[in-house]
């Protein structure tokens, strides 16, 4: 039943143990650039991990393999097997693997998630160059309290406040 749940997994599943790869999903193959599993086997853990983050992942696994936390998450760059840097989502613990401390990674692809949050972004900073020099007068209020949230400065300059008035 586990083997079946974790070869279902929409995230990508690892083992790391003593340094290698001893066990990986089909997903977590796909997600390195794999078309099977075994293309991954036996293959150093710092393989899949970008330079940058090889100080501090070493550290999060010595904390893990010598139980000074119980599980580790973080976002990481991965590469793939042609170098492809990919960003993830890593979800880290220990667990023993044929009597040998090990860990357990889920992994996930968090390419569409930043590139939307990114969206976002770029989206909130063109609304707000919009209000703020728009020569119209835009007033945001709370429906149920009529309290503003905020005024544009043609509306303060309409109003006659100062922005310290508004926002008090």
């Amino acid at each position: 039943r586990y083997r079946t749940l974790v070869e279902l997994s929409p995230s990508g599943v690892f083992v790391f143990c003593e340094g290698r790869t001893v066990y990986v999903n089909h997903r977590g193959a796909i997600l390195m650039g794999a078309n099977d599993p075994h293309e991954i086997l036996e293959r150093p853990m710092f393989e899949f991990i970008h330079p940058d983050f090889h100080q501090e992942v070493r550290e999060n696994v010595e904390r893990l393999l010598v139980g000074r936390a119980s599980v580790h998450s973080a976002e990481r760059i991965y590469l793939k097997k042609d170098g492809t840097p990919v960003p993830v989502q890593v979800e880290a613990a220990r667990i023993t693997w044929n009597g040998t401390p090990a860990v357990i990674a889920l992994v996930s692809d968090i390419t569409d998630r930043q590139q939307t949050e990114e969206a976002l972004r770029a989206s909130e900073e063109r609304f707000s160059k919009a209000f703020r020099t728009s020569p119209h007068p835009i007033v945001i209020s709370e429906i149920e309290t009529g309290r503003l949230v905020d005024v544009n400065d043609a509306a303060l300059t309409l109003l006659g406040y100062r922005r310290e008035e508004i926002e008090t």
